[in-house]
């Protein structure tokens, strides 16, 4: 506290410039004599000009003109005229070993002090020896030269001079305040308080020193002495310039005793009053509003400490910010503000409270930043001794299974030794629950794993049980067949009954299927059928029909596509081909005939119409008619994008040819199909064929030279097809190791062979069963590129190895190709799905909805891939500027059971909401995906872009601010979303 010490000046004495006697100058006459009797009698003007007259006019001695140009100095002084400092100086420069050059600093230092110009006081007064001079004098000099180092701040100089002249009584109370000054300035209350204290009854000093003290009193602690001493201080007005800063002193002094009620008003004033205001205000006021329910105004406070600040008190500001959040029903940001003082560590127990906090708002309401239970399980690490440990620890459990964070669950329950009978429960429940998850993501293999595992703890019945069914669903789709079904006896066998006991004969009858134990397989269809799902009824029957005709039951099989056709509209296409196949089986041709042509007619479309009319073809070749049986094999041909049926095709033609005794012409056919197809299987089947009609038109000795020049070996060793029936049979003993090796060495002794594509695609499947997939390539390209009977198997493998290996341009390339030209609806259906998603990659997204478009249409695809295919879709929608379409698409997708599709879904909710100006609901969204959903980070971040748009638009800069921080500090592995973040940052800031 600064006070003015001005008024002390009087108090040091009127005339501070002492006079001298003019008796000095010896010169006896007139002139002196007149000088004197005007100087004694104060009359320093008339003096002046008998001086002046002396130095200028008169024949003065050197010691005489020296002393006169010393008093006319002085005159000049104590006249205080404008040449007075420059006459001072010029006779201290003139005169520098002159014994009046002291004296002169002493009266020029007693003017600048009259004058309140402290430095040149303390400066002249400092080279005036003070010890010299005449003991009644010297007491008053140090109290001068002391007040002037004072009033300069040079308190330690000062002190030393006031304590100097302190001896004297004259100025006793005087040299008690400024030392007591010095003291407080100096921080040291201590002294200051006892040398105050001597003055308040000195009626003198007693309101001088009252706004001291109420600072010393607060310094000490004494509060009720400081507000009771600011009050009176407030009431007698007596110092205005001091008002803001007492009613400081008397709001914290309160703030101190706890009374925030009586604080209020004081620190409100003081804040309104002042311009310079430090974070321990902002803290006080807020702290005192929220003492008052006063919350939205303390919010407002304590974010102006929050922002940019880490100290004690900033700490304590997110801690109250917090509670002050809660009180008003905001945990969602109190959960941020709980964060941000549970990460300062300048008071301990505030931290460790924060955290709790945090941990348990996390559970609550979810946490943006990182996952609960990653916020629970530091908690328990970093307090071991917390007697909150029981109650974390539980919420713990909770959240795992809350938030489907079955991974970590896992995780954490198979670490713990000695598992309490509870604990093995919540295991085996947490791995079904994983298992079910990763099976709806369509992550087969490793759904099965957890299945085990929940089937191999064996503590609850129903987990265990609806794990067997699942398992051996799994085991279905991983084409372990047997096994499938194996699960699925024991459980039956275990009489437990489950919501999935009606489906266990619908999954054995598949799985016999597979098998191709088609008695087995009608047995469990048909028990199935005895009482079947009614959404399951149908394809039941289609299946029961295959496994009839599977196991020659022909009439049966008959019967059962009639039923299918007759129950199911969406089956009536499959059961038609179908029946019209088991005619042809029953060797009634006509029948099959009249069937296939009525298919054709209904399902022109159909994808089964090229097996239609190669069908129809072989029919009428069978019924001797073989004109009508070329113009289907043509038909063939002409649409068909499939090798095999194209080249079966025209052998079936000249086949046809040969039969009609056209021979010349099934010459020609057989040889286009050898030029085409040089060295498959295709070209040794047409030169194969060719030598029935060479021999029956008489040209068997044209034969074999004819057939050389189509590239067949007529002289093939037996080393040859010994050496290829070696490797070959390795090959169909899944023996690829020796089979890739024989294979190589096979092409190394016959690279000329007939054999040369198919032993390059055994070989390049051996390398892929073994996972060596760059030799597979080498194999496989050369297949994939001509036209034979293994290209779409080699495109099919190679698409697969490239998209392993993630050289997506590659894999697009060949999965085009595929697409081109393949007729089999399986591969069809692979291309479609794949292309979906490297298009997509791509954001080649018309392409990408195209692919979707075709994916959603297949029937045959699972729920998992056609949720794919919607999520593709609905991002094309909305890159396109469809974006009430892709709202709605993207609705339908948060009712999914996979947390990557459902949070992607969430994220755009949150994004349209955002748009739409709704921010809390936004928030609300957005607090949903990233608490539920922690393990899909990606969208996680993104969404917390968003977030800190909403607080940005609802004016809370501080909440924008810390998400942005937050997600540059957790998120560098998603340099998108943190270059976006700083970007936003920047602006704010």
């Amino acid at each position: 506290m600064r006070k003015k010490i001005q008024w002390l000046i009087p108090l040091l004495g009127a005339n501070l410039l002492v006079n001298a006697q003019l008796s000095e100058i010896y010169y006896n006459n007139y002139q002196i004599s007149n000088a004197k009797e005007l100087y004694d009698n104060e009359a320093y003007r008339g003096t002046q000009y008998i001086i002046n007259d002396l130095i200028n006019f008169s024949n003065l001695r050197s010691y005489q003109l020296e002393i006169a140009n010393f008093y006319d100095a002085l005159i000049s002084l104590i006249l205080q005229d404008e040449e007075a400092e420059k006459k001072f100086d010029s006779f201290t420069t003139k005169y520098p070993q002159s014994v009046l050059t002291e004296r002169a600093h002493l009266q020029l230092g007693n003017y600048y002090l009259l004058h309140q110009d402290y430095y040149r006081a303390a400066e002249e007064l400092s080279k005036v020896t003070i010890e010299k001079l005449p003991p009644y004098r010297r007491a008053n000099q140090y109290i001068k030269l002391g007040y002037a180092q004072f009033m300069n701040q040079d308190f330690e100089n000062a002190e030393k001079n006031l304590e100097k002249g302190s001896y004297t009584n004259q100025y006793k109370n005087q040299i008690t305040y400024l030392l007591g000054h010095i003291a407080y300035a100096n921080g040291e209350h201590i002294v200051a308080k006892e040398k105050f204290t001597s003055l308040l009854n000195q009626p003198e000093f007693s309101e001088k020193i009252k706004p001291y003290m109420v600072q010393i009193y607060f310094n000490d602690g004494e509060y009720d002495s400081a507000i009771t001493t600011g009050k009176t201080l407030l009431a007698s007005n007596q110092h205005p310039e001091l008002k803001n800063e007492i009613t400081k002193i008397i709001g914290e002094s309160y703030f101190k005793k706890q009374k925030y009620a009586e604080a209020e008003p004081y620190l409100s004033s003081y804040i309104k009053n002042s311009t310079s205001l430090t974070l321990s205000d902002y803290y006080q006021m807020g702290y005192v509003l929220y003492q008052a329910k006063k919350y939205e105004e303390a919010v407002t406070y304590f974010n102006k400490i929050t922002i940019g600040d880490i100290s004690p008190i900033s700490q304590n500001a997110y801690y109250q910010l917090g509670n002050s959040y809660l009180k008003t029903y905001k945990k969602k940001e109190a959960l941020t503000a709980f964060k941000a003082a549970s990460e300062m560590d300048f008071d301990k127990k505030i931290q460790e409270n924060a955290y709790l906090n945090y941990a348990k708002l996390s559970y609550e309401v979810g946490n943006p930043y990182e996952s609960v239970s990653k916020v629970l399980n530091t908690y328990l690490k970093k307090y071991p001794n917390s007697k909150h440990q029981f109650e974390i620890n539980e919420l713990l459990v909770k959240s795992y299974i809350n938030s489907e964070n079955f991974s970590e669950a896992s995780e954490l329950l198979s670490s713990i030794p000695n598992k309490s009978l509870e604990l093995k429960l919540k295991e085996q429940e947490v791995a079904y629950a994983y298992g079910v998850q990763l099976y709806n993501q369509g992550k087969i293999e490793s759904a099965s794993t957890e299945f085990e595992k929940a089937i191999l703890l064996r503590n609850n019945s129903q987990f265990y049980a609806r794990s067997l069914y699942w398992y051996s669903d799994c085991q279905y789709q991983l084409g372990n067949y047997q096994n499938a079904i194996d699960k699925l006896q024991i459980l039956q066998n275990s009489g437990i009954t489950i919501p999935e006991s009606s489906q266990v004969m619908y999954q054995k009858g598949y799985s016999y299927l597979k098998l191709k134990n088609f008695d087995l397989s009608a047995t469990a269809f048909q028990d199935y059928l005895i009482n079947p799902k009614q959404e399951f009824k149908a394809d039941a029957e289609v299946r029961l029909a295959d496994a009839l005709l599977g196991s020659n039951q022909l009439n049966q099989a008959i019967q059962m596509y009639d039923k299918a056709y007759s129950s199911n509209i969406d089956d009536r296409e499959y059961s038609q081909y179908q029946k019209a196949i088991v005619y042809g089986l029953q060797k009634n041709y006509k029948s099959k005939i009249t069937e296939l042509e009525k298919f054709i007619k209904e399902y022109p479309k159909s994808e089964k119409i090229t097996d239609a009319y190669f069908e129809l073809g072989r029919a009428y070749a069978e019924t001797e008619n073989y004109h009508n049986s070329n113009s289907s094999f043509q038909k063939v041909i002409n649409s068909s994008k499939n090798n095999d049926w194209v080249v079966m095709s025209y052998l079936n033609i000249a086949d046809n040819l040969t039969s009609l005794k056209e021979y010349q012409k099934a010459i020609v056919n057989y040889g286009t199909i050898a030029d085409n197809y040089p060295k498959t299987d295709y070209a040794l089947q047409a030169i194969t064929g060719a030598k029935t009609a060479f021999i029956e038109s008489g040209k068997q000795n044209e034969y074999i030279e004819w057939a050389k020049r189509k590239g067949y070996n007529m002289d093939s060793t037996e080393a040859e097809e010994l050496t290829f029936m070696s490797a070959q049979n390795k090959f169909s003993t899944k023996d690829y190791l020796g089979a890739s090796q024989e294979f190589a060495t096979f092409l190394s002794k016959f690279p000329d062979t007939n054999r040369k594509i198919i032993s390059l695609y055994y070989l390049g499947e051996s390398y892929f069963q073994l996972n060596n997939y760059n030799q597979a390539i080498g194999a496989l390209k050369e297949v994939s590129e001509s036209s034979n009977e293994f290209q779409e198997d080699a495109l099919i493998r190679l698409s697969q190895i490239y998209l392993k290996q993630e050289k997506n341009e590659a894999a697009q390339n060949s999965l085009e190709s595929l697409y081109k030209i393949t007729s089999n609806q399986n591969f069809k259906s692979f291309a479609e799905l794949e292309l979906m998603y490297i298009y997509s990659d791509h954001k080649e997204y018309n392409k990408a909805n195209e692919m979707a478009i075709k994916v959603l249409n297949n029937s045959k695809n699972p729920s998992t891939v056609k949720e794919q295919a919607t999520l593709i879709k609905a991002r094309s929608l909305y890159i396109s500027g469809k974006t009430n379409e892709a709202k709605s698409v993207f609705a339908t997708l948060e009712q999914s059971k996979n947390n990557a599709v459902k949070a992607e879904a969430l994220y755009y909710n949150a994004l349209f909401k955002n748009k739409n100006k709704k921010y809390d609901a936004s928030n609300s969204v957005i607090f949903n995906l990233t608490s539920k959903y922690s393990d899909q980070q990606y969208w996680g971040a993104k969404a917390l872009l968003i977030m800190s748009d909403n607080y940005l638009n609802l004016k809370d800069n501080y909440q924008a601010t810390y998400i942005l921080e937050q997600i540059i500090e957790n998120y560098k592995e998603f340099q998108d979303v943190v270059q976006e973040a700083q970007t936003q940052l920047n602006k704010i800031k």
